[in-house]
């Protein structure tokens, strides 16, 4: 490699050792250097005096003659993919790989994967040849996979050829061209299909057409379009044959502002002409306009008009004569009205009744046939049963009901819905019990004996803390006063209030109310009251309402105006006397000794039974009271 420092490495001399020549010596001896050769080696060429010849050596560089030639699978690789780079090798040399003449880290053996673009050489040192060099670079270049879009369009009826993939519909196709590399390329192609006629000018929209009836004759008009956008159009013809059969021209009209319009008829011929021109060259037509109309004859009742009704067409635009610019084109469709219903049971249409979901076809005027695309639903009923109290609203119709009774609402998706109520009756009733009134209570107030008593008992469901006592209150019809109708148990609030809900059967019933309570003399209503839906009944507050034979007052007086059932009745009998001190007295020892609550005599409420309720019940006893009742 270093002419100036030669290494022996061996002797070649073209001589015969047998005969004369053929060439005795070199004239001249030349090198040419890696870079310039064509082979990419140093190269010696020798010229030969006797035989006028050239014998060319091949130097190998130190690389080169230490088995540094790169080799590889590719030159060419895809982005995200690899080739194997290699060398031959020899025995006592060492290796280092290098990218754009720089060391690849660890990359030290005969192989090496290349994954990026760039130019790959070996620094090779060798111990036999007492040398070291880097050998030619390889270069490996990388690709990128190429993904495109392409739009295309062909007429109907035509195909598409995209790759292996034979199109005819309108759509979006992706196809995979694959390389030797593996860097395929992905194209999407957007296609258009146009339809029949696409490139013509001059259209027949039939579609469009109209069907009427005047004086008893039926005709038929459809417009005429300029299918594509036209400048500078100044005048334009075009003539056709049509179905005589079917058809007979009455005229043609212009629908465009500035157009001049002529069609005639030539008998003899059988063309239809017609001839429409614009008063400036200047003017633009835009796509799918509407330029005129021309109008025929139908010869029956409805004949469908088409496409093939209209042949041997030909036009002639700016005076140049275009047979493909004009097509008597968009067909046709059949023109239906369709009606959609829904009834309950039957449905009235056109004069018939149908009972049955369904289509059904009607009439045709102006070639429109009516349909009607019928769902029947069978009437049913749905009875909705519910009961309460005092009033029920129905929210199927907003109505509020105060009495039982089956009721008709309002009909939905068939279904007729029904109510049948049962309306609860309530009394609500105000009474007092005197000796558990709180004297100088604003409003007016009682203990709550009962939540007392369980409280001072260890109850750990005490109730509600407005509870005075469980009373029974007793319907008893005046036709029958010893047999209880009704009856039910509430308790009584400290306010005199207590809600009482009977049965459905005592509405509209008149009844005597008889209140009574475990320590107190029944108290009867001084007449019979007629229970409504929600009736109000007080005691509370007017001793008439109470039922009194004269001699004693029914209830005490509490405060002015304010009334209340009086307590010491322990034994039942009717009489509030003497003969209940010894139930008394013996509740006194229970509460006293036994720890016992809710006894009767309690007669205040503070859940014992000492000498604060002996003053109650010595003042009503002392009076004599009894129960006071119809008989």
């Amino acid at each position: 490699e270093n002419p100036t420092n030669p290494i022996y490495v061996g002797y070649a001399n073209n001589r015969s050792t047998t005969v004369s020549g053929p060439d005795l010596g070199a004239e001249g001896i030349i090198t040419i250097s890696a870079e310039d050769s064509p082979n990419g080696n140093n190269i010696v060429i020798l010229a030969n005096e006797i035989s006028s010849t050239l014998s060319i050596y091949q130097l190998n560089s130190c690389a080169t003659a230490a088995g540094g030639v790169i080799t590889s699978n590719s030159n060419v690789i895809c982005s995200g993919s690899s080739t194997t780079l290699s060398i031959p090798g020899s025995t006592g040399s060492t290796y280092q790989w290098q990218l754009n003449g720089q060391e690849i880290p660890n990359a030290t053996g005969t192989q090496y994967v290349a994954s990026s673009a760039g130019n790959y050489s070996v620094l090779v040192n060798s111990t036999i040849l007492s040398c070291s060099g880097v050998s030619a670079s390889k270069n490996i270049i990388a690709l990128s996979p190429i993904s495109n879009s392409v739009s295309a369009s062909i007429n109907q009826g035509q195909t598409y050829n995209f790759g292996s993939q034979n199109l005819t519909n309108p759509g979006t196709y992706n196809n995979v061209f694959a390389s030797a590399n593996n860097c395929d390329s992905t194209v999407t192609l957007n296609l258009t299909v146009n339809p029949e006629n696409y490139g013509d000018t001059i259209v027949f929209d039939l579609n469009q057409g109209v069907y009427s009836s005047e004086n008893g004759i039926n005709y038929f008009t459809y417009p005429v379009k300029i299918k594509s956008t036209y400048t500078a159009i100044n005048s334009f013809d075009f003539w056709f044959k049509f179905n005589e059969t079917k058809l007979t021209f009455v005229s043609s009209s212009s629908t465009l502002n500035g157009l001049d319009v002529f069609s005639n008829f030539n008998a003899n011929n059988h063309y239809l002409s017609t001839t429409a021109s614009m008063p400036s060259i200047s003017n633009t037509i835009p796509a799918n306009t509407n330029i005129m109309e021309l109008k025929f004859i139908v010869n029956g009742p409805c004949p469908e008009v088409n496409t093939n009704d209209f042949f041997n067409s030909n036009s002639l635009i700016n005076g140049v004569i275009c047979n493909h610019r004009f097509s008597p084109g968009i067909p046709r469709t059949t023109v239906i009205n369709t009606t959609t219903a829904s009834a309950c049971d039957s449905y009235l249409w056109n004069g018939i009744t149908y009972t049955a979901s369904g289509v059904y076809t009607g009439a045709t005027v102006n070639c429109v046939t009516e349909k009607l695309n019928l769902t029947i639903t069978p009437s049913s009923t749905n009875t909705t049963t519910t009961s309460a109290v005092a009033t029920y609203t129905w929210a199927n119709n907003g109505q509020t009901y105060t009495t039982s009774g089956v009721y008709t609402g309002t009909t939905v998706n068939c279904v007729l819905q029904v109510l049948n109520l049962t309306i609860i009756p309530t009394l609500s009733l105000q009474l007092f019990l005197d000796g558990y009134y709180i004297n100088n209570s604003n409003p007016s107030s009682m203990r709550s004996a009962r939540y007392t008593n369980l409280v001072a008992s260890g109850s750990l469901n005490p109730g509600a803390a407005s509870a005075v006592d469980i009373i029974t209150v007793e319907l008893r019809s005046p036709s029958n006063l010893n047999v209880v109708a009704y009856s039910v148990s509430p308790i009584l609030q400290v306010n005199g209030n207590v809600q009482c809900i009977f049965p459905a059967g005592a509405l509209g019933g008149s009844f005597y109310i008889v209140v009574k309570h475990r320590s107190a003399l029944p108290l009867w209503s001084a007449n019979p009251v007629s229970l409504l839906p929600s009736t109000a009944f007080s005691f509370a507050n007017n001793i008439s309402n109470a039922y009194t034979n004269g001699s004693i007052a029914p209830m005490k007086t509490l405060v002015s105006g304010l009334y209340a059932s009086r307590l010491g009745e322990l034994i039942e009998d009717g009489y509030l006397d003497g003969m209940d001190y010894a139930a008394f007295e013996s509740d006194a020892y229970s509460s006293a000794y036994g720890n016992l609550y809710l006894l009767d005599g309690d007669l205040n409420g503070d859940s014992y039974v000492d000498a604060s309720d002996y003053a109650v019940f010595d003042f009503n006893s002392k009076l004599g009271s009894y129960e006071q009742r119809p008989y």
